[in-house]
């Protein structure tokens, strides 16, 4: 039974996953492979433990559509154990000992919007490190990427204007001083900005302590441009800003491949 886990409530909600060892590429296949990946990902970060075990087990020996690898480098799978990263980590590398890239996607339920996050940015670039140098240390070729909070607060709360997902972002604020909407339901600039300044703090901390791990990459804040559409959301009561429909995944999915291609050197 899965259920929403939302980005702006408190905790520890994070995210690994291993994904494509990859020789032979052919472009249009890669972007339907990671708009897999994305939904997978989605998916499971909305799962309770015990449905992210059984994701996890039921998607590591997917096929490859033809075209994708070749035969000495197949679709590995995607990994998403439901605990603190390095547990997810250890669990995820269990099951795919050997992954050509891993994605983290961490930011999300860290954010606390109640005054301490500032104070919680080194504990969370400790869990990022630690999570970092077990990955490195036993999958030492594995190539790892850390992904930027796609979007912006601002555009996205732009793009649900007019929609069911307005009242429901206003209510599931963590805070008022992080709600996107007032009472009125209109865009509220100063909590937007105060939002986006603490998702930023994070990014921030994440770079830092990716660059002292010479496998870690980061997208360099492209994720941050992706441009939020209306039609990238279901508009449902489990509506939140970082789950998109399928048109969504695949827009992201080819938004974010020329990351992948350039930090796997295909080209």
């Amino acid at each position: 039974m899965f259920r929403l886990i939302r980005p702006n409530l408190a905790g520890a909600g994070v995210l690994v996953a291993a994904l494509l060892a990859l020789a032979a590429v052919v472009r249009p296949r890669v972007y339907a492979v990671l708009a897999v990946f994305l939904a997978v990902l989605t998916a499971a970060s909305c799962g309770s433990s015990s449905g992210l075990a059984s994701a996890a087990a039921n998607t590591a020996p997917a096929s490859p559509p033809s075209g994708t690898t070749s035969a000495s480098h197949p679709l590995r799978g995607i990994i998403a154990p439901a605990a603190t990263l390095v547990g997810q980590a250890t669990r995820a590398l269990g099951v795919v000992p050997n992954p050509r890239l891993v994605i983290i996607e961490i930011i999300g339920t860290d954010i606390a919007c109640d005054g301490s996050d500032s104070s919680n940015y080194p504990v969370f670039g400790q869990q990022v490190k630690a999570a970092l140098d077990l990955i490195a240390r036993q999958a030492p070729h594995a190539t790892i990427l850390l992904v930027s909070w796609p979007g912006r607060p601002l555009q996205a709360s732009k793009a649900i204007i007019g929609t069911p997902a307005v009242p429901i972002a206003r209510a599931n604020s963590a805070s008022e001083m992080c709600s996107p909407f007032d009472p009125n339901l209109r865009l509220d600039m100063k909590h937007i900005k105060t939002w986006t300044g603490i998702i930023e703090g994070y990014e921030s901390e994440q770079a830092k302590v990716c660059a002292t791990v010479p496998e870690c990459h980061t997208d360099n804040g492209r994720a941050t441009h992706f441009h939020v559409r209306t039609s990238y959301y279901n508009y449902t009561n489990d509506w939140d800003y970082q789950h998109y429909n399928v048109t969504g995944l695949a827009a992201l999915a080819k938004f974010m491949w020329p990351t992948v291609a350039k930090i796997l050197n295909l080209h």
